[in-house]
C-alpha cells in the first residue's frame, strides 16, 4: 500500500470514528420511535417467516401500522431490525410508535421510547450508513476534483456539518438516504469513467440500478437523486445510454419491490395510495406549523437549512418544554462530536466554495462536470419548489453535492494563491 492509500485509509477511519463516537449523546426525536416499531417487520418476515403481517390489506388489523408502512421508506427497517438482532434483542424488546398527540410523560409512561440499548442499535446502523455516504462524497470528489486535495476538504466539510451528523446518527431514514443517493451518483461516475475507455459493461448498469432502488426504498425522496441521475446520463450518452438506462431502471423497480413487501397485493394500486397518503400528511404539517410566506422565505430557508449549519433538534415547538430533550441538547451542543457551526462566516465559506465549484466544472463541461453539475443544482431547484417549510431534514439531499462543489472550489482558491505567491 502507496503513502497516500495508506494516508486515505487513516483518514476514512477518523471520519467513520468521528460520525459513531457522537452515537450515544444524540439527543433523541420521536421519530425514532416509529422507525424503530416499524423493525418489528424484520421479526416477522425473518423470523416468523409471516409476509402476510406486512403485506398491505384494505382491512388491516393495526391500520396506523400499515400506512406507516406505506408511507416510510423500508431499507432503514430492515437495517434496524438486523441491527437489534445482532444485538441479542428480540421483538418483545421493541417500543410501539410515538403518538405526537400527546405529551412527553405520556409517550414514556405508555411505551413508545425505546430503551437505550434498542436506541443505540438501531442508531448505530443508521450511523454506519452515513459513514458509507462519507466515504462516498470523497470518492466523488477525488474523481470530479481530479485531486485528493478536493477529496479531503469535502469529505471533512460534509462530516463537520451539524446537520449531517445529527440525523444521520438518528434511527430514522437519512442515514440510508444519504448513503444510497451517494452511491448512486458515484456508480453513475464509475459509469461514465467507463464509457471514456470503451464500452460500460453490463455491471455498471446493474450497479447503478442496486443503487437506484436501494435510494428509493431508503426513502421516497431518494427518487429525486435517481432521476437527476437517469436524466443526466441520457442526456450525456443519448441514444447509446438508452438500453442500459432501461435495463438499470427495471432493475431498479425490482429491487425497491423486493424491499417493499407491503407493496406485493397491489403493485399498480400502491403507487397511488402512497402518494394520496404523503399528500394528506403534508396537508397536516402545513396547518400545524404553517408554511413558508413567498419565495424569498422559500429561498432564506433553504439557505438556513444548509449553508448556515445550526442544528435543528426538533420541529414540533412543544419539545422546548421537555427537560430530557433540553438537558440532551444542552450536553451534545458542549461535546466536541456536534459537528462545527461557524455561523454566518461558515455560511459564506460554503457559498463561496461552492459558486467557484460551479464555475470550475461549467468551465470543463466534460461528462463528469455535467452530471454533478446536474445532481447539485437539480437537487437545489427540486428542494426550492417543493418544500413547504423549513425543516432541515427535508434538505439533507443537498449536502453530498454542496460540499463536493464547495471542496472543489477551495481547492481552485488555494491554488490560485499558491500561485500567485509563487510568483
Amino acid at each position: 500500500m502507496g503513502k497516500s492509500r495508506l494516508l486515505d485509509a487513516l483518514w476514512w477511519a477518523a471520519l467513520a470514528v468521528y460520525i459513531l463516537a457522537g452515537v450515544p449523546s444524540v439527543p433523541f426525536h420521536g421519530d425514532e420511535s416509529v422507525h424503530i416499531a416499524l423493525s418489528r417487520d424484520y421479526a416477522y418476515v425473518f423470523q416468523q417467516h409471516d409476509l402476510h403481517a406486512v403485506r398491505y390489506s384494505p382491512t388491516p388489523t393495526d391500520p396506523a401500522m400499515q400506512e406507516l408502512r406505506l408511507l416510510n421508506g423500508s431499507l432503514s427497517r430492515w437495517l434496524f431490525g438486523l441491527a437489534w438482532h445482532i444485538a441479542g434483542l428480540s421483538p418483545d424488546a421493541l417500543n410501539t410508535p410515538w403518538d405526537w398527540g400527546v405529551g412527553w410523560d405520556w409517550n414514556v409512561t405508555i411505551g413508545h421510547l425505546p430503551s437505550e440499548r434498542l436506541l443505540h442499535a438501531a442508531r448505530y446502523a443508521s450511523a454506519l450508513l452515513t459513514v458509507l455516504s462519507a466515504w462516498g462524497v470523497f470518492l466523488i470528489a477525488l474523481q470530479i476534483g481530479r485531486g485528493r486535495a478536493a477529496a479531503y476538504l469535502a469529505s471533512a466539510l460534509y462530516v463537520a456539518t451539524p446537520s449531517v451528523l445529527l440525523n444521520g446518527r438518528r434511527a430514522m431514514l437519512e442515514g440510508a438516504l444519504l448513503a444510497c443517493s451517494v452511491l448512486t451518483v458515484l456508480v453513475a461516475l464509475w459509469l461514465l469513467r467507463a464509457r471514456t475507455q470503451g464500452r460500460p459493461r453490463w455491471w455498471h448498469w446493474a450497479l447503478l440500478g442496486v443503487a437506484s432502488g436501494l435510494a428509493v426504498a431508503a426513502k421516497h425522496s431518494g427518487a429525486l437523486a435517481v432521476a437527476l441521475v437517469f436524466g443526466a446520463l441520457a442526456l450525456i450518452a443519448r441514444r447509446r445510454a438508452l438500453g442500459g438506462l432501461l435495463a438499470a431502471g427495471v432493475l431498479a423497480v425490482a429491487v425497491f419491490l423486493l424491499l417493499n413487501p407491503t407493496w406485493w397485493s397491489d403493485v399498480l394500486g400502491t403507487p397511488q395510495r402512497v402518494v394520496q397518503l404523503r399528500r394528506d400528511l403534508l396537508k397536516l404539517q402545513v396547518d400545524a406549523y404553517g408554511s413558508y410566506a413567498d419565495w424569498g422565505a422559500r429561498a432564506a430557508g433553504l439557505l438556513r437549512c444548509t449553508v448556515y449549519a445550526e442544528p435543528q433538534y426538533f420541529e414540533a415547538a412543544p419539545w422546548h418544554n421537555y427537560p430530557a430533550i433540553t438537558d440532551a441538547i444542552a450536553a451534545y451542543e458542549r461535546s466536541p462530536w456536534r459537528g462545527v457551526n461557524a455561523g454566518a462566516f461558515g455560511a459564506w465559506m460554503w457559498l463561496v466554495g461552492a459558486a467557484l465549484g460551479t464555475a470550475t466544472l461549467w468551465s470543463r463541461r466534460d461528462a463528469e462536470a455535467v452530471l454533478l453539475l446536474i445532481w447539485a443544482w437539480g437537487t437545489a431547484v427540486v428542494l426550492l419548489l417543493s418544500t413547504p417549510f423549513d425543516w432541515q431534514r427535508y434538505y439533507l439531499l443537498l449536502m453530498p453535492p454542496l460540499a463536493v462543489l464547495a471542496g472543489v472550489g477551495w481547492v481552485r482558491i488555494a491554488r490560485a494563491l499558491r500561485e500567485e505567491l509563487g510568483r
